[in-house]
């Protein structure tokens, strides 16, 4: 089971630019065992103009770091780290829903001291209205929750929060949430890990190429935490973990995994299915 997660452009940013909110996107893109991460595909030319941006603002000390933001954007999501997520035509009746929330609600107070006219009264200067882009990413995430159930629209633009409220979209606003206060559907030690080492045997699911062999640091029913390979197994990557007993040969578990974060201390594999601990024992 996966927990699909819809980012905006300045959400995802975060997670290549360090910024305010950027540990909890690098923690669910990284580390999270259940995390899925969706953009919309008319956001990727947002993120990479984003990129540009902060080179112009001098945020980027050279033309060379921008590229290199944009390349690995890119590869993360001809990996699919990143997924792109494409909605339904029959679900944008919802986007006259939205656009209906959008120009009704008004955005969060910017300036108590400025007045402006606003819905035939004054009211305190506001911030800006969720665009056209924001309100797509709404539509969207309007679909999801409804084709999948529990899902998160990640965003710190206050006039969507307040959007996506209305529509009962579940949100977190990265900036503004800890990690202890994450979901606990997307929180790694969500499961109780088991500290138990057993034997794993690493093969490419592609190529069957032998990565190494080494043992779980812990390990539980989703996922488990190998002690560090030699080499550099890229996030993303798709391994046939084969699991043993080290007393118990013959007791073993293949499963198929993904890696979700990679370090010199370790390696985090999520499962594609969940597995028997027991069957080890």
């Amino acid at each position: 089971m996966s927990i699909d997660c819809l980012l905006d452009t300045n959400s995802i940013v975060k997670y290549y630019h360090n910024e305010p909110g950027s540990n909890i996107i690098q923690y669910l893109l990284d580390k999270s065992p259940l995390a899925n991460i969706n953009i919309l595909n008319v956001h990727v030319a947002e993120v990479m103009s984003t990129f540009y941006k902060l080179r112009v603002k001098k945020k980027l000390k050279s033309d060379e770091d921008r590229d290199k933001l944009i390349a690995t954007f890119l590869q993360d999501i001809r990996s699919n780290k990143i997924k792109i997520y494409d909605f339904r035509t029959e679900h944008l009746k919802d986007t006259e829903r939205v656009l209906q929330k959008v120009y009704t609600i008004p955005p969060p107070v910017k300036n108590k001291k400025k007045y402006i006219a606003f819905l035939g009264g004054f009211v305190t200067e506001l911030k800006n209205f969720a665009d056209v882009m924001d309100s797509l990413l709404l539509v969207a995430m309007c679909e999801i929750q409804y084709l999948i159930g529990e899902s998160y629209l990640l965003t710190s633009d206050g006039h969507v929060l307040e959007v996506a409220k209305s529509l009962n979209l579940a949100t977190i606003n990265p900036e503004k949430t800890t990690i202890d206060c994450l979901p606990s559907s997307l929180d790694r030690r969500r499961i109780k890990r088991n500290c138990v080492g057993v034997k794993a045997i690493c093969l490419d699911s592609e190529t069957a190429l032998n990565l190494g062999s080494t043992r779980t640091v812990d390990i539980c029913e989703t996922g488990a935490c190998l002690e560090a390979l030699n080499g550099n197994i890229p996030i993303g990557r798709a391994i046939n973990l084969k699991l043993s007993s080290f007393n118990f040969p013959d007791r073993n578990i293949e499963v198929l995994g993904s890696v979700v974060w990679n370090s010199t201390k370790g390696l985090g594999i999520k499962f594609l299915q969940s597995i028997n601990l027991s069957s080890l024992n």
